[in-house]
């Protein structure tokens, strides 16, 4: 058997005698419930092959579903026309989407002998289509639609050109207004869309294609894009010998759009992790646009610390913040858009967990996996420092130079790397939020920064920036950037710094904050790294160790 990499098609497929990872199940189950849904999920995530499994399964195509669990369950004796819309198009220049389309309704008035005038409008000679298959066949047409949301989508995200994607979501928009007339008028009966953004308000869906059941938050659908553990096990249990089983989950699995209790594998990162033999960022080489990255940095956005749900989050105001709500998570216009959304539709996010409350419930969400958590900070660390690799190893040093407890040269080094950062950001944030970012930063890309919601309940750790705790060398490590704002003539300007700086570290050495720490019986290193706001960048360093 052959591994399907490359293959969206599920007739060439099983032609081909590759794997195929049995979802069918699930699919008998959502077309015996109802007739009109839609998918979100990120790209490469199989949704393409879904759809194609759905159009032979209405197409009566049986010999291709022998041994699966639909085999003995479906009514062969029925066959479904079908029409199949995808996007894949780049759709640079104004009429790009409208020549893209009625390329494909000609190739389908070809294939179904439909003769219509090829000065007609794409939504005309769809209806007419669609028309012409009703009364050819007396049955309802069955519509599919992969990447709905390319045209206008993928375009923004890569070119931020914000006039032609709204022209081109209008556009789009008055073609799904068809489909849905044709649902009315009941030429169209089965309806299955999918696409990366989710079915909120600014969706061009709302307006055309309303009548569509969004089955992203069902559980039963949970599983139908993506690979659980034990289909892996089962369907690739001879290529998956030779790597450490693990590690795999160690990298790969995290994704959830239900409860997050059963986590899913990326089938892109799988299959080319089997192929291969080697763990690498596989999905995200491919998916990594910039302009999120660089709306962050408009934003003032120089980490992602507060973009994963805590357990509750106190905010500045003193109240609570329980995790994110559905609409929150799948909220998607071209010009207002929150980063949690963007994230989570992109694959960077994930449900890690599902709260039930007294009203809706409240997701909490976190990066899907580690190599995706790294591979996000390490595009933002080249963003911040200009050069990743040269900050990568920077970084390292200045672990070792802790484990080494080198206090003296760890001052010196972290003021050099400080110094010699871009210091174009500076204008967007304060200088101590941005070097606290960009060494939060540096770590997380690291994979060296230790975290949990521990602070979450300490407010005073608020003040200036939150500590970041660093576990290395069976050693742990507690930094906090302090930059002491004081007043009066340079003698008292000294005496309240002093005093400043030994209530900070007070604070930290009583704070409830090192309990969780303490209970690993390694030794304990508190360090306040002190900005000078005035002179805009490091005093000194002041440090004290506790042993337990």
């Amino acid at each position: 058997m052959k591994l399907p990499i490359g293959y969206d098609n599920f007739e060439d497929l099983r032609n081909n005698q590759c794997y195929y990872v049995d979802k069918t199940d699930i699919i008998f189950d959502m077309m015996s419930q109802g007739r009109h849904y839609f998918l979100s999920r990120p790209k490469r995530f199989g949704k393409s092959l879904l759809v194609s499994t759905i159009q032979c399964l209405l197409e009566g195509k049986k010999e291709l579903f022998k041994g699966l669990h639909i085999e003995d369950k479906w009514d062969w004796s029925k066959k479904t026309p079908v029409v199949k819309i995808g996007f894949t198009g780049d759709y640079k220049h104004p009429n790009d989407l409208e020549d893209d389309l009625n390329k494909q309704m000609k190739a389908l008035e070809e294939e179904h002998g439909a003769k219509i005038r090829d000065s007609s409008t794409p939504t005309y000679r769809f209806e007419r289509i669609v028309r012409h298959l009703h009364e050819q066949t007396g049955e309802q047409v069955s519509v599919l639609i992969d990447d709905y949301d390319y045209p206008y989508f993928n375009h923004f995200m890569n070119t931020e050109d914000l006039e032609l994607a709204e022209k081109n979501h209008d556009y789009i928009d008055g073609f799904y207004d068809t489909i849905k007339y044709c649902s009315e008028s009941e030429d169209v009966g089965f309806i299955f869309v999918t696409g990366v953004v989710g079915f909120s308000h600014a969706c061009p869906l709302r307006g055309g294609l309303d009548n569509l059941l969004d089955i992203n938050a069902y559980e039963i659908y949970g599983n139908i894009c993506g690979f659980t553990d034990h289909e892996i096990d089962s369907v690739f249990a001879k290529e998956i010998k030779t790597l450490d089983r693990d590690k795999i989950r160690h990298w790969y699995s995290g994704y959830s759009w239900n409860n997050g209790e059963e986590k899913l594998y990326n089938p892109y990162d799988i299959l080319h992790l089997l192929d291969t033999q080697k763990f690498d960022d596989w999905w995200f080489q491919k998916e990594t646009p910039t302009f999120m990255y660089k709306k962050l940095l408009k934003q003032g956005i120089f980490n992602l610390e507060n973009i994963e749900d805590d357990e509750y989050r106190k905010l500045s105001d003193g109240s609570t913040s329980y995790g994110t709500r559905h609409r929150d998570m799948i909220s998607f216009d071209l010009e207002l858009f929150t980063t949690k959304s963007i994230l989570f539709q992109l694959g960077y996010l994930t449900i890690c967990q599902k709260e039930p409350t007294d009203t809706l419930p409240q997701y909490y969400l976190r990066f899907s996996n580690l190599y995706v958590r790294n591979g996000v900070y390490k595009r933002l660390l080249d963003i911040l420092s200009g050069d990743t690799d040269k900050a990568i190893d920077q970084g390292k040093t200045l672990i070792d130079l802790l484990a080494k407890n080198n206090f003296d040269e760890f001052e010196k080094k972290l003021h050099s790397y400080f110094a010699n950062s871009p210091h174009k950001h500076y204008k967007k944030t304060s200088i101590i939020d941005y070097c606290h970012s960009l060494l939060l930063t540096t770590l997380y890309a690291l994979n060296a920064y230790y975290t949990h919601n521990a602070y979450a309940h300490n407010e005073e750790f608020y003040v200036d920036t939150r500590p970041i705790p660093l576990l290395h060398a069976g050693q742990v490590f507690i930094l906090k950037f302090k930059a002491p704002i004081v007043f009066g003539d340079e003698n008292e300007k000294k005496i309240k710094k002093e005093e400043d700086i030994i209530d900070t570290m007070k604070e930290m050495k009583e704070s409830s904050f090192l309990e969780k720490y303490k209970e690993l019986k390694e030794p304990i290193h508190l360090l306040i790294i002190v900005f000078d706001r005035e002179a805009r960048h490091i005093d000194r360093l002041v440090h004290e160790s506790i042993h337990t």
